[in-house]
């Protein structure tokens, strides 16, 4: 595995929370995969079909829209 040399001296932030790196090799997409998945799911079927006013309201309906589908 290459790391860089910050890396070697000072852990990532995510070490120190006990959270593993996704250890997969450069160019390997399935590892993300699913999250693209998501995220390009939710802006064809929300995002680009609706203008919010407020931020608050793109939360909302956004919020809504995931715990709908779930």
């Amino acid at each position: 595995m290459i790391c860089s040399q910050s890396v070697l001296i000072e852990p990532p932030p995510l070490t120190t929370h006990g959270i593993a790196c996704s250890m997969s090799r450069r160019g390997d997409c399935w590892d993300n995969a699913p999250a693209e998945s998501f995220f390009a799911t939710l802006k064809k079927e929300l995002v680009h079909h609706e203008v919010d006013e407020t931020r608050t309201e793109a939360r909302a309906s956004l919020f809504e829209s995931i715990e709908v589908f779930v």
